[in-house]
């Protein structure tokens, strides 16, 4: 892609990012064959360190354990084993290993004593907090009660817009007869 620009498409993938990092690896590739692109992370800038209150920020590690020495190293603008240099694309089956980790920026407070935090543990963190929050149920059929309002007031507003359009469209329709006729 000449532009540099990636878009989300609406279909299903048929391979998955790892799979296709994969194949750049084997490729001799260097597992970076994209141009550098702001990561969106599913937390940050909606949690703050429990310690400090900082915002708390995420990165990807991206690592290849070795199939040759077994040692695990980061790949990326590699192209050899740092321990055997073995060339990746040689490597038969070598493990890949994709993490991603949220800690403390330590803007506030650059003695926080905070460590990173795995995605996996974190979403497991904030499902057992999730979990712990209950609606009660005055609230419950007050909502309800709201969004059916909500929905009846949207329906009636798309109800007259159709209307007005179709009338537009009826005397479009009217005038092109018009016209025709004259002719």
């Amino acid at each position: 892609m000449k532009s540099g620009k990636w878009y989300q498409g609406k279909h299903e993938p048929v391979i998955s990012e790892t799979e296709y990092n994969e194949v750049q690896l084997k490729l001799g590739q260097n597992g970076n064959p994209r141009p550098i692109r702001a990561l969106d992370f599913a937390f940050t800038g909606l949690i703050r360190c429990g310690e400090c209150q900082a915002r708390v920020t995420a990165e990807e590690k991206h690592q290849i354990i070795c199939s040759h020495c077994r040692r695990k190293f980061a790949y990326r603008r590699r192209d050899a084993c740092p321990q055997c240099d073995t060339p990746i694309e040689k490597m038969d089956q070598p493990t890949v290993l994709h993490y991603t980790y949220y800690h403390c920026t330590k803007r506030v407070n650059p003695d926080c004593s905070q460590k990173s935090v795995s995605g996996k543990d974190l979403d497991q963190q904030i499902e057992a907090f999730l979990k712990r929050i209950h609606i009660s149920d005055n609230f419950k059929k007050w909502a309800i009660k709201h969004l059916h309002g909500l929905h009846t007031q949207e329906t009636r507003s798309r109800t007259d817009d159709i209307k007005s359009q179709r009338k537009l469209y009826d005397a479009c329709l009217r005038r092109i007869d018009n016209l025709a006729a004259r002719f």
